[in-house]
């Protein structure tokens, strides 16, 4: 017997484990699914259906390849393990009201920026308008009963200024 050249049995029982993020993917869907079961996703991009009902079809081959491998039987290399082990992670995770940013110390958590003393944020206020009319919005009302009877020719000079200063005030207001 060649001891350079194993057997051929022996390559497929030593074949290499692979590593992967297969089971990280399973706890991230299988929180999702329990956070929201009834959310419909489309399966295959064109299937509609529950989350529940994509975690239970997904799930139960993990399983079944889990207990096959257990009895000897599967020929894949499948992490099945991984894959229910993150399942588990992602129900403890849901059960217990885990939070694992709360395990990391604080100078290696999210912050918000904070802004320096004095600085404000630019924000635009809206003003909502009163039911009242001002000063302005009832002149522009003669002004537009006005030009409705006689035309815009009709206009003062004062009162096409009116208008205008009207128009600008409405279009600030818009932004």
């Amino acid at each position: 017997e060649n001891l350079l050249m194993p057997h051929s049995a022996d390559v497929l029982n030593r074949a290499p484990t692979m590593v992967g993020a297969s089971g990280a993917v399973t706890c991230i869907w299988v929180l999702f699914a329990l956070h929201f079961p009834n959310r419909m996703i489309l399966f295959g991009g064109f299937l509609p259906m529950p989350m529940w009902l994509f975690g239970f079809f997904n799930l139960i081959p993990d399983l079944f390849g889990f207990l096959s491998d257990l009895r000897g039987e599967s020929l894949r290399h499948t992490a099945f393990e991984a894959h229910l082990g993150g399942a588990a992670l992602a129900l403890m995770y849901q059960r217990f009201g885990w939070n694992f940013g709360r395990w990391l110390p604080q100078s290696v958590t999210m912050t918000t920026p904070k802004l320096r003393p004095g600085a404000r944020p630019k924000l635009k206020l809206h003003q909502p308008t009163t039911d009242e009319p001002t000063d302005l919005e009832t002149e522009v009302d003669r002004i537009l009963e006005k030009i409705h009877a006689s035309g815009s020719d009709s206009l003062t000079p004062e009162e096409k200024r009116a208008l205008e200063k009207a128009s600008a005030k409405y279009q600030k207001r818009r932004q």
